[in-house]
């Protein structure tokens, strides 16, 4: 199920041991912070602006004590980054399956 949390999706992919939050969507619109917010840390680099500030898909995870289970965040590289070619974003997004749960 995916949930929008404006102007970006946050996919939320079941599985068995690890639940995985994949964050997606314009660079600038606050995926890191959010990711930051859900980890309960600052494990993104975020900022304040427009810039982009993520450059590669990066994980981290923690523990919801509440449900007594794993989970993980994936940041992703923004659509429209402001250091990359429409190419090389497309690129990178791919790599975030690399990092989900097999």
């Amino acid at each position: 199920s995916a949930v929008v949390l404006a102007p970006f999706f946050a996919v939320i992919m079941p599985d068995f041991q690890v639940r995985t939050v994949l964050l997606i969507g314009e660079t600038g619109c606050g995926k890191s912070f959010v990711g930051n917010r859900l980890l309960g840390r600052e494990a993104f680099r975020s900022s304040d602006d427009a810039a982009s500030v993520t450059e590669e898909c990066t994980k981290h995870c923690a523990e919801d004590r509440a449900l007594e289970t794993e989970f993980q965040v994936i940041d992703t590289v923004g659509f429209s980054d402001t250091t990359k070619s429409d190419q090389e974003v497309r690129q990178l997004l791919g790599e975030f399956a690399n990092l989900a749960p097999a």
